[in-house]
């Protein structure tokens, strides 16, 4: 099979920016969360916006 490109860049000394090509879906916006506060989103803007939606409607049902 054909294996996606994957780049990994230091930022700073305790972090790093993983870039990839992958399907944006539901299932992507969940495995970002199993990583809870450790993985951000940070572009292209309107996924980063789309991932603020599907926390909001997941938010919602506990009000």
């Amino acid at each position: 099979g054909i294996t996606p490109d994957v780049f990994y860049r230091p930022d700073g000394e305790q972090h790093f920016v993983v870039t990839a090509d992958v399907e944006i879906s539901d299932q992507f916006f969940s495995w970002v969360c199993g990583f809870r506060e450790r993985a951000k989103i940070i572009s292209p803007p309107d996924v980063v916006a789309d991932m603020q939606k599907f926390l909001q409607q997941i938010s919602a049902l506990y009000k």
